[in-house]
């Protein structure tokens, strides 16, 4: 009966570690998202648009920085799946060892 019960507990820790990962993550992307915004809106203020030079370097910092965001944005997305999907594994197991025992 302790096996089951130590388990449980080892379960227990490793969710709430991951539970409390995830908000940590969750945090510093809202952080450097709002880091993002700020600075991008300081560019758009300081940048004279009737300066061909600033706009050939806004619009190349632009085409720099897009795909980079939008991978980045990709990566997170699959490991939250891939997170969702352990997490779930280790629920459905819990659950049938609950079951059997």
């Amino acid at each position: 009966m302790t096996v089951p019960d130590s388990q449980s507990r080892v379960r227990q820790t490793a969710l709430v570690a991951i539970e409390r990962q995830e908000r940590y993550t969750r945090l510093a992307i809202a952080a450097a998202g709002v880091i993002e915004v700020v600075l991008i809106g300081a560019i758009l203020l300081s940048i004279d648009f009737s300066n061909p030079v600033h706009k050939l370097i806004l619009l190349a910092t632009l085409l720099t920085y897009l795909p980079l965001a939008l991978g980045m944005m990709a990566l997170g997305s699959l490991n939250s799946r891939h997170t969702r999907s352990i997490l779930l594994a280790i629920q459905m197991a819990s659950n049938e060892r609950g079951q059997q025992g």
